[in-house]
C-alpha cells in the first residue's frame, strides 16, 4: 500500500523498510505478511536503509532524526536529533558513533542517551566522513581525502592517520582489532594495488599483500573486503582474492 523508499535489510527471517510516506515497515520474510508498521516521518523523502541491532530498529530519516523502534512490538523507544541530514551513524554493541560538526558523539544503544561528546583536535582541513569501526576506544573514520585516521574517543585527539591514495571508494574494514583496506602505490611510474592490514589502535601496518591482476586497474574496481573465518576476500575485476587474515 506503500511505495518502498529505501534500501530494504533482510534480518532473522524479517525484512525491514522505510515507505514513501514516512512508514517504519516490518514483513515476514517468509509469507510476506506484515508484522507491524510505525509511521515516523509523515513528509516524502529519500531515506536511508534501517539498521538492526539486539532487538532494536534504527531508522535515520532525511529530517536529521534517529529513531529507535522495538523489533517485537513496532513502538518507538527514543529518538535523536542530528544537525545534518548526512551524518552517518556507526552501530555497534558499544555504542552508535556518529561525527557532527566537527564533535565526534556517543550514545547508549538502549536508551539513547549521550555516552560521550568530544571535539576532534585536527590540523585536518577536510572532512572526517564514515566511521568504520571502534577498537579498545579508537574510532577509525574515512576522510574526504582517502585516509584513514584513528580518533581517541575518550580526548578527540587525532592518534593516526594514513593518507592512503588511489581515489579510493570502496570502504575498508574493521574486523577484530584490525582494518583490512585496499591502497595504491607507484613504483616507476607503475600503479601498484595492495591489500594491506593495520592495528586500529596503533595505525601500524602489520602485513601488505600484493594484488596480482593481468592488468593495472582503477583501485575504484576492487570491493571492500570481507572477513569471515579469519580469511580476507576482496574482488577485483578480474579475480576475487581469499588472503590469510593472520599473515
Amino acid at each position: 500500500k506503500h511505495g518502498i523508499d529505501s534500501l530494504p535489510i533482510l534480518s532473522r527471517g524479517v525484512i525491514y523498510y522505510w515507505t514513501s510516506h514516512g512508514y517504519l515497515v516490518a514483513l515476514d520474510a517468509t509469507n510476506g505478511q506484515e508484522k507491524w508498521e510505525i509511521l515516523l516521518d509523515p513528509r516524502y523523502s529519500k531515506i536511508n536503509p534501517p539498521n538492526v541491532l539486539n532487538g532494536v530498529v534504527y531508522a535515520k530519516d532525511d529530517y536529521y532524526i534517529l529513531h529507535a523502534v522495538d523489533l517485537v512490538k513496532g513502538k518507538e523507544i527514543w529518538q535523536y536529533k542530528l544537525s545534518d541530514r548526512y551524518v552517518k551513524p556507526f552501530f555497534s554493541n558499544e555504542g552508535i558513533y556518529f561525527i557532527d560538526n566537527k564533535n565526534l558523539i556517543g550514545l547508549d544503544p538502549v536508551s539513547g542517551h549521550e555516552i560521550g561528546r568530544v571535539k576532534i583536535i585536527s590540523d585536518f582541513r577536510g572532512l572526517f566522513d564514515t566511521i568504520i569501526g571502534v577498537s579498545k576506544g579508537i574510532v577509525c573514520v574515512c576522510d574526504s581525502e582517502n585516509g584513514i585516521n584513528g580518533i581517541d574517543f575518550s580526548s578527540g585527539q587525532l592518534k593516526w592517520n594514513l593518507p592512503y591514495g588511489g581515489g579510493r571508494t570502496m570502504l575498508p574494514t574493521l574486523s577484530d582489532g584490525i582494518i583490512y583496506a585496499i591502497n595504491q602505490d607507484s613504483l616507476n611510474g607503475i600503479s601498484l594495488d595492495y591489500l594491506v592490514s593495520i592495528d586500529a589502535v596503533t595505525g601500524q601496518e602489520i602485513w601488505k599483500f600484493k594484488i596480482e591482476d593481468d592488468v593495472n586497474i582503477n583501485i575504484e574496481g576492487f570491493s571492500s573486503p570481507i572477513v569471515t573465518n579469519r580469511v580476507v576476500y576482496v574482488g577485483g575485476n578480474q579475480y576475487l582474492y581469499a588472503v590469510d587474515a593472520m599473515s
